[in-house]
């Protein structure tokens, strides 16, 4: 009887859980991560605890704040201020200037309002500005969402892969020992050599120790996905597992150039090079604003109160006063004088208030005349900014380009080398069986049957490690297209 030792009912299983990933890999509603973890779960859990995406949503956060002050940057500034004031000993009256010697007290208010009326268009600028850096912001935080799922998928990938291999591994150790058995029998009716017990013996002490290797790989890959996500090593953690029926390893529909142009406009790593260049075009128009005069707009109302000032009461009488007398007469003359008596009495507060009470508008033009060439070297290094963030973004482009070729040619190798070890496993099977009925038919040895199992063991391994490889690399071409990752 044909013994199949490559069960392909795990790859469709697979394509399938991948299939529901993508219908939620960026709508995912939050859930409670079951005793099992699927790969949807993996990713959400991995992108909200990802360190790096954190520390981007709190740039973004800081870049909209930027953007709403730059807004409110536009209209009026008002500002209001009190001062309180003692002074000892000889001093100014500051309403009289007259020089006192006595203690005073004193108060000052102001308000005080400013509004840039014009500078050379650097606030609307500035506004711009803002607003690209908080989508480009935005964008990167895309792209780290990105990688970190795509690395999560791959890891998630890894365990499959070696939870598969670990059950060809039992798979071939269960085949072994029912060989064993068979052989057993026949050596206790004399129909087989003690060797042929011995050495299926030795090959089933060898497929267990691939067991233990196989279950260190899981283990392993397992600790990687959970590093990636974050999670804590110390708590219990298993992937949710799946049955594949059938697999095949399909030519990629999309050709390379088709895959650069859809990515070259969806992809956010790419987007925010570009919306940097934008960005730092937009720096250029707030250095060259520099040049333009600021005027400016301001208003500010002012009173004050000091306790040396006082309210003075004068009062003018009319006095006879001698002035003289006329030659040679002794007659004296007189003269009719005002005199006018001053007397000093309390200015309250409010009353000093109300009188100290004034009020100025300015408007205030600044004209750029000579400033240590600071504003046209401001320009030129604006200028040069531009010039790398352009070639950032070309060269973000071109890396995308070459990666998606790389990625492209490595599909097609990855489907031609399935399709080749599918082919060899499928001869080898058939050489396996052969080996079987020439064993049970006395025709053949154990060596023979065991160089036929352990070829097919060989080639089944490869044949499981190529499919996975071949699925990865064409959801990884999926990811560069942004789209669903479904069996088409």
């Amino acid at each position: 009887m044909k013994t199949n030792y490559f069960d392909r009912k795990k790859f469709f299983g697979l394509l399938f859980l991948i299939s529901v990933c993508s219908l939620n890999l960026f709508g995912q509603e939050d859930e409670t991560p079951s005793e099992t973890w699927n790969l949807p779960q993996c990713i959400e859990y991995g992108i909200e605890n990802n360190i790096n995406i954190q520390q981007s949503n709190l740039t973004v956060k800081s870049s909209e704040n930027n953007y709403i002050q730059s807004k409110i940057a536009r209209y009026p500034t008002v500002n209001a201020s009190a001062t309180q004031g003692l002074s000892f000993g000889r001093s100014i009256n500051p309403f009289s200037n007259s020089f006192v010697e006595e203690r005073i007290l004193s108060n000052n208010f102001g308000i005080f309002a400013s509004w840039t009326v014009f500078n050379g268009f650097q606030q609307q600028n500035t506004i711009q500005s803002n607003q690209l850096t908080l989508e480009a912001n935005k964008l990167s935080v895309q792209q780290s969402e990105y990688d970190v799922s795509l690395n999560i998928a791959l890891a998630y990938l890894n365990i499959l892969l070696a939870q598969e291999l670990l059950d060809a591994s039992q798979h071939q150790v269960e085949a072994t020992t029912e060989q064993l058995e068979r052989t057993q029998k026949l050596y206790d009716a004399g129909a087989v050599a003690i060797n042929e017990v011995v050495d299926l013996e030795a090959q089933l002490a060898n497929e267990r120790l691939n067991i233990v290797t196989s279950e260190n790989d899981v283990r392993l890959a397992t600790l990687n996905l959970m590093q990636l996500m974050n999670y804590p090593a110390s708590e219990s953690f298993e992937v949710q597992g799946v049955e594949i029926d059938d697999f095949e390893a399909s030519p990629y529909p999309e050709s390379s150039e088709e895959i650069y142009n859809t990515a070259v406009t969806t992809l956010p790593g790419v987007l925010s090079a570009e919306k940097n260049v934008e960005v730092s075009e937009k720096n250029v128009e707030i250095a060259e604003g520099g040049v333009y005069p600021t005027v400016t707009l301001e208003g500010n109302l002012t009173s004050g109160y000091s306790s040396a000032q006082s309210l003075f009461d004068q009062q003018t009488t009319l006095e006879t006063v001698q002035i003289g007398t006329v030659d040679g007469t002794n007659q004296t003359v007189s003269a009719i004088v005002p005199n006018t008596t001053t007397t000093a009495q309390d200015y309250p507060f409010d009353s000093q208030i109300n009188d100290n009470f004034s009020q100025s508008l300015t408007l205030r033009v600044q004209i750029p005349i000579f400033n240590g060439r600071q504003v046209k070297t401001n320009i030129a290094n604006s200028k040069i900014s531009v010039d790398n963030a352009r070639l950032t973004a070309e060269n973000t482009r071109i890396q995308l380009r070459q990666d998606i070729e790389q990625a492209y040619n490595n599909t097609i190798a990855a489907a031609n080398t399935y399709n080749a070890q599918k082919s060899q496993v499928d001869a080898l099977e058939l050489a396996l069986v052969t080996a079987q009925k020439r064993l049970d038919a006395g025709a053949g040895n154990i060596v023979e049957f065991n160089v036929a199992k352990n070829n097919l063991n060989a080639a089944t391994s490869r044949l499981i490690r190529a499919k996975y490889d071949y699925l990865f690399r064409t959801k990884v071409l999926d990811f560069y297209q942004n789209k669903p990752l479904t069996l088409d």
